[in-house]
């Protein structure tokens, strides 16, 4: 398998475990909504997360 497409499947598995709820980790919460995700994926996405999740592991 390339390195592209085994990214691109490795991204796919994750969303698809996040649509089941499977493994996710957090919630993200806009307003009223509510999106279970995986604190991996958002830290390795945003510096903002990352600094979040590091100082809630102190």
């Amino acid at each position: 398998m390339e390195v592209s497409s085994h990214s691109l499947f490795l991204l796919q598995q994750l969303n698809v475990q996040r649509e089941f709820g499977f493994l996710c980790d957090c919630t993200v919460a806009i307003g009223n909504v509510y999106f279970k995700a995986h604190r991996a994926v958002l830290a390795a996405f945003s510096n903002y997360f990352k600094m979040i999740f590091i100082h809630q592991s102190r």
